[in-house]
């Protein structure tokens, strides 16, 4: 069913077939680094809510904001190394406006070349089959403790 939002088209809800297209789409694409992929599966001027304690930490800016920035920090070595990086979709649930996604992701920190295994969820706002808006929980302090941002990596 058509949902309006204020000052918007009207987006059409997806089917559920669709959104595990998706979702399957998405942690691909993050796999691959393709980042023409991620740009079609962000909104334009999508919002990341990055934990507080990894942006506290500098590792990113809270929010982090587009299409083009989030595609260029999850398609280089930004975190993890291209090659072996592997998301994995454990379950998902949706309503066609709110996705949960919960994934594991293993890959290998580009900074050192350790190997790197967490689990994560993921809660989006969609628009039609666009993320508008993410929120991402994870163990940060395990994460922070292994990661190194590479900030000349894009």
């Amino acid at each position: 069913m058509p949902r309006e939002r204020k000052g918007s088209a009207r987006v059409s809800t997806p089917t559920a077939d669709e959104i595990e297209r998706f979702v399957i789409g998405h942690f691909r694409a993050k796999s691959e680094c393709d980042r023409e992929a991620l740009l079609q599966q962000f909104a334009p001027d999508v919002r990341i809510w990055t934990p507080l304690s990894l942006t506290s930490r500098n590792f990113v800016e809270r929010p982090t904001v587009g299409a083009e920035r989030i595609a260029d920090i999850i398609a280089s070595e930004f975190f993890y190394a291209k090659a072996g990086r592997e998301w994995t979709v454990e379950d998902w649930v949706s309503d066609g406006i709110k996705l949960a996604v919960r994934a594991s992701l293993r890959a290998t920190v580009a900074a050192t070349g350790e190997a790197y295994e967490n689990s994560y969820t993921f809660f989006y706002r969609l628009e039609g089959l666009r993320i508008a808006e993410s929120w991402e929980a994870f163990d940060t302090a395990f994460a922070a403790d292994r990661v190194q941002p590479q900030h000349d990596s894009i």
